[in-house]
């Protein structure tokens, strides 16, 4: 059984590896303020709030398998860091992630999302994305960690206009 839900603190070293085998930048995943506390555990969340998870039964612990993450900027937002284990791909994981992304962003407010990519192109415009210029994207978004990014400066940059309902 596959679930989505809000990131936990615990899930960071996971979401970390998770990132790095998919080949996604680190920054702006944890807040460089994060810090651990004795029990190992973060002490403050930072932007893993704005994070799902994709996780798979395993008894009684958490078994992540992809993640997505949402940054809201007015009634704009990105998503993010969107990763499926490679072993775990063609299942549909992605497509409920994004789902659950495009869901929470309505719900904010926003009315357009967007992404960056060197790799899921067509998978984005299968889920209503297409490509546009960077010159297109409303500044307060190029103005942000995301977009200013070394891995992230020669992306593709895609959008969505986003309905009240899906």
């Amino acid at each position: 059984m596959l679930r989505i839900e809000s990131a936990q603190p615990q899930d960071v070293d996971e979401l970390k590896e998770i990132l790095t085998a998919c080949g996604l930048p680190l920054e702006g995943v944890i807040d460089r303020g994060d810090t651990r506390d004795a029990s190992d555990t973060i002490a403050t969340r930072g932007p893993l709030d704005r994070f799902v998870v994709a996780l798979a039964d395993a008894g009684d612990r958490r078994a992540l398998i992809g993640c997505a993450g949402l940054e809201v900027h007015g009634t704009a937002c990105i998503l993010r860091s969107l990763a499926v284990r490679p072993e775990m791909r063609g299942r549909g994981v992605a497509r409920l992630l994004i789902e659950e992304i495009l869901r929470r962003a309505r719900d904010a407010g926003c009315s357009q999302a967007f992404l960056l990519t060197t790799s899921i192109e067509a998978m984005a415009a299968r889920h209503g994305f297409t490509r546009i210029d960077r010159a297109e994207v409303p500044a307060e978004l190029l103005a942000t960690s995301e977009f200013a990014l070394n891995a992230c400066s020669t992306a593709t940059v895609m959008q969505r206009v986003l309905r009240s309902h899906p």
